[in-house]
Order: C-alpha cells, then sequence, then structure tokens
C-alpha cells in the first residue's frame, strides 16, 4: 500500500497563506496536509499499532500520530524550537517531505514516519 492510498494530500498553498493571516498551531496545520477518512483513519492506526512498543509513548497518544501520519508530532516540536524557522517554513517543509512519499509504499517493517532523524 502507498501513502497516497491512506491520507488525503493537500500541497498546503492554501494552509500556508491562511498560516499568516489566523494562526494556528503548527500541528493543526500540518494535520489538514495529510487528511484521512475515518476508514483510511482506522487503517492507519491497525499500522502503527505494530509499533507502538518501540516508540515511547505512542500508544497513549496513537490519536495524534494517526492525525499527522505520516509526520510524526515531534517531528514538528523539534522545529518549532528552532528560533529562526518560522510555522510557514515548517509546513512547507512538511509539504515537501510528504510529497515525496505520495508514490513510495508504507513500509511493512516500520511506522513509515517522517520524525525527526529527517529533520537534522
Amino acid at each position: 500500500m502507498n501513502y497516497h492510498e491512506l491520507i488525503q494530500f493537500d500541497s498546503g498553498a492554501e494552509i500556508v497563506r491562511q498560516d499568516s493571516a489566523a494562526p494556528e498551531p503548527t500541528h493543526l496545520l500540518a494535520a489538514r496536509l495529510v487528511q484521512k477518512s475515518p476508514e483510511h483513519a482506522a487503517l492507519v492506526r491497525e499500522h502503527l499499532s505494530r509499533f507502538a512498543k518501540f516508540y515511547g509513548g505512542m500508544s497513549e497518544r496513537m490519536d495524534e500520530f494517526v492525525a499527522l501520519f505520516p509526520i510524526h508530532p515531534d517531528s514538528i516540536a523539534v522545529l518549532e524550537r528552532i528560533s529562526f524557522v518560522k510555522p510557514t517554513d515548517i509546513l512547507q517543509w512538511l509539504s515537501d517531505e510528504v510529497k515525496r512519499l505520495l508514490e513510495e509504499p508504507i513500509p511493512a517493517n516500520g511506522p513509515g514516519l517522517i520524525d525527526r532523524k529527517s529533520v537534522v
């Protein structure tokens, strides 16, 4: 299964423009980039649940992981701590990363998340 089969990707152009006019938390805007139907969210939850024991806090934060999939929620937090990085830059980077993954298969041996290792 490829990423594009589970997420309704929005290029983020509209989201990035709206961010400067009406600031919202970056993670809420990022979730709009990767919207999912309830059926797709259930498939993502099933996929991520297989790896939850290997990721501290994933089980407790599963709703957040599902909403942001394939974006790891902590990757946003890492970027937000960099003082010269604006929220619009974060959203553009996330948009580019998700776009790059769309035709890729979701790995069977890992969660398939854009994580903080992708950031550095």
